[in-house]
């Protein structure tokens, strides 16, 4: 069996071998991959949930049946957000929020 690079057209009989080769050729491309690898891979839904509870003290919660929700968003998660409203704290899972939209001023 034969282990091939995935940088050039160098082949060796064992992996080790292979991975001695990789790590003294092509170093460069090692350091370029681990870089990439800590870059966030493009938005998602947390980072605008972070970037609006971070930026604004008060926030509206509309849900896709039409509840709504005002108050401060004090955790959230990859599914829910937690919100702190008048009458106390509520959970709501993100596939439920038709749009959130800031009502109260941005935080200094």
């Amino acid at each position: 069996m034969s282990f091939k690079c995935p940088y050039c057209d160098f082949s060796a009989l064992s992996k080790k071998v292979l991975e001695q080769h990789i790590s003294e050729v092509h170093k460069e491309e090692l350091e370029k991959k681990k870089e990439e690898k800590k870059k966030p891979k493009g938005k998602t839904k947390g980072d605008f949930v972070a970037k609006i509870s971070n930026n604004y003290d008060w926030v509206k919660v509309v849900c896709f049946d039409n509840e709504v929700f005002e108050g401060r968003i004090t955790q959230y998660s990859l599914y829910q957000i937690e919100l702190k409203t008048k009458n106390g704290h509520v959970w709501i899972y993100k596939h439920a929020i038709k749009y959130i939209l800031p009502i109260k001023g941005k935080k200094t």
